[in-house]
C-alpha cells in the first residue's frame, strides 16, 4: 500500500539518528535555573515575585500578560537572585528569573521529583476546565513554534474544529526526543492527546508517524486502541513531513490556502510533546517545567526548563567561535540541522521550544557559487514558492517585492538550501525578507 505524504516539493536528507529512542535519561535538577520571560509566541510574560523571593517547584513565577502569551513557572525551588536579561543560545539578551538553590532545596525537589504521583480521574473534565489549566500551566507547542496551546484550541467565532492532528513525524535529521517519547511514555502521550480532543471538542484525533519510527508506531497503536477515535496514520518519510500545512494535506487531504489557518480547514496540530506535557499538567498538576531533549548521538534527556544546556551531558561540545578556514569544523546547532539554529552559548538555558543540541560536520569552508538557474530549490519547496527570487530580494532590500510572490508563506523548512548545488544562503535571505516585510507594519 502507498503511504500517504504531501503532494508538492520536500526532500530526502540523511537521517542519521543516532540517539537512542528507547530510553530515556533523567537529568540531575541544576542548582540554578534561568528561566527566560519569552520562551513562546506573544507578548513576555510578566514576573509576579521579586529578587529575594523563596518560590518553590511549579510555583508560577511569571504571569502571561494576554492571550498569545504564556506563564512561566519555577522548575526548582531556591531563592530568585537576579531578574536581567540573559544570553540566550544565539547569544541574544532575553529577560530572565534566576533561581538558586540551596542543598536542601535541591534534595527535597529531587526527592519529591523521584516520587511515584497518583494521577487523577480527569474524565470528567469539560473542555474549558482542559483548556484552562493548560493555560495555567504555560504549555506551548512544543515541536518549536512555541503557540499557546490553549488557545490553538478554542477557534475564533464562526470556527469549527473537526479533527485534532497530533505531529509524530520528528522530520528533522538527527532528533529522536519525540521517538523517545512515544517509545517511553505511550500511555501518557495518549492520555495527553485524548485531552487535547476533549478540550478542542472534537471527535476524531489522528496522529501522524513517519514510516521510519516502527518502534513509536507499534506502541502508539497499542495505545490507540483503548481510546475510541484516535488512530495512528504511518506516514512515508519525507521532509518536511511535521510543517503544519504538509502533515494536514497528508492525513487529511485538504490544502490550507496561502495566508490561512489550520483550522480554516477544520484541523487543529499539535505535538505529542505538546500532548506530554497536557496529560502531565491536568493529570499530575505539573505544569510545563521540564521537557525530553535529543542531545545528537548520545542520547535523550528529560532535563529542567532553565537549566544551562551545556550542564545536561559531559560530553556536549564547545562551538567553534572562529572555524579555521583550512580545517573542518563541528556546527553545533539548537535544533536539528534543517531548520534549527547555530549556537554561540552553549550555557544558554534549556526552553521550552527547545527540542535539543545537533552536532554538524561542516566541510571546509568556501565562498557559495553564483546561482547557476537549476529551479532545485522551486522543485524542493513544499510550499510551491520560488525561493531563489525570494532570497533575492531579501538581498537586494525589496521586501514588498518579497511580500508580493509570497514570502511570508515560507515555513523555512531549509529545504532550498539542502537542494542548492551552489550552497547559496537561500534561506538565511528569505527570513531578512520577511524580517524586512514585518517591518513595514
Amino acid at each position: 500500500m502507498k503511504l500517504k505524504t504531501f503532494k508538492i516539493g520536500g526532500v530526502h536528507p540523511p537521517e542519521l539518528k543516532t540517539a537512542p529512542s528507547d530510553r530515556i535519561i533523567t537529568a540531575p535538577l541544576p542548582m540554578e535555573a534561568s528561566v527566560l520571560l519569552r520562551q513562546h509566541i506573544g507578548a513576555e510574560a510578566k514576573p509576579i515575585v521579586k529578587v529575594g523571593d523563596q518560590v518553590s517547584r511549579g510555583q508560577k513565577i511569571a504571569q502571561a500578560p494576554g492571550a498569545i502569551s504564556a506563564n512561566v513557572h519555577a522548575p526548582i525551588s531556591g531563592k530568585v537572585k537576579s531578574i536581567a536579561p540573559v544570553a540566550t543560545l544565539q547569544g541574544r539578551p532575553t529577560n530572565a528569573i534566576l533561581i538558586v538553590a540551596t542543598a536542601d532545596d535541591h534534595d527535597a525537589d529531587e526527592k519529591a521529583r523521584n516520587a511515584a504521583p497518583v494521577p487523577k480521574d480527569c474524565n470528567n473534565l469539560a473542555p474549558k476546565d482542559i483548556t484552562d489549566a493548560i493555560t495555567e500551566a504555560g504549555i506551548v507547542g512544543m515541536g518549536g513554534a512555541t503557540f499557546p496551546t490553549a488557545v490553538k484550541l478554542t477557534p475564533p467565532p464562526g470556527s469549527k474544529a473537526e479533527i485534532l492532528i497530533i505531529n509524530g513525524c520528528e522530520c528533522e535529521p538527527r532528533l529522536t526526543c519525540d521517538a523517545a517519547l512515544m517509545r517511553c511514555h505511550p500511555d501518557e502521550v495518549m492520555a495527553g492527546i485524548d485531552l487535547l480532543r476533549r478540550g478542542a471538542q472534537v471527535d476524531r484525533a489522528v496522529i501522524g508517524i513517519e514510516d521510519n519510527k516502527p518502534n513509536a508506531i507499534a506502541a502508539m497503536t497499542a495505545a490507540a486502541k483503548r481510546y475510541p477515535g484516535i488512530s495512528v496514520q504511518v506516514l512515508r518519510t519525507k521532509y518536511p513531513q511535521g510543517g503544519e500545512k504538509q502533515l494536514i494535506q497528508a492525513i487529511t487531504g485538504r490544502e490550507v490556502a496561502s495566508g490561512a489557518l489550520p483550522i480554516s480547514v477544520g484541523a487543529i496540530v499539535q505535538n505529542v510533546a505538546t500532548a506530554y506535557a497536557t496529560y502531565q499538567a491536568i493529570a499530575l498538576s505539573q505544569p510545563l517545567i521540564e521537557r525530553v531533549v535529543t542531545i545528537d548521538a548520545i542520547g535523550n534527556f528529560l532535563v529542567a526548563i532553565g537549566m544551562k544546556t551545556s550542564a545536561i551531558s559531559a560530553d556536549i561540545p564547545q562551538p567553534t567561535a572562529e572555524t579555521n578556514p583550512t580545517v573542518a569544523a563541528i556546527d553545533v546547532v539548537a535544533g536539528g540541522p534543517m531548520m534549527g539554529q547555530s549556537v554561540v552559548n552553549i550555557d544558554g538555558p534549556v526552553t521550552k521550544g527547545f527540542s535539543g543540541l545537533s552536532f554538524v560536520n561542516n566541510p571546509l569552508q568556501f565562498e557559495p557559487a553564483p546561482c547557476i538557474r537549476c529551479a532545485e530549490c522551486v522543485r524542493a519547496c513544499p510550499m510551491a514558492l520560488e525561493p531563489y527570487l525570494i532570497s533575492t530580494y531579501g538581498r537586494k532590500g525589496c521586501p514588498e517585492e518579497a511580500k508580493a510572490i509570497g514570502a511570508l508563506d515560507c515555513i523555512e523548512c531549509g529545504s532550498c538550501n539542502y537542494s542548492c548545488p551552489s550552497a547559496r544562503p537561500i534561506l538565511d535571505y528569505i527570513r531578512l525578507a520577511k524580517m524586512r516585510i514585518r517591518a513595514l507594519k
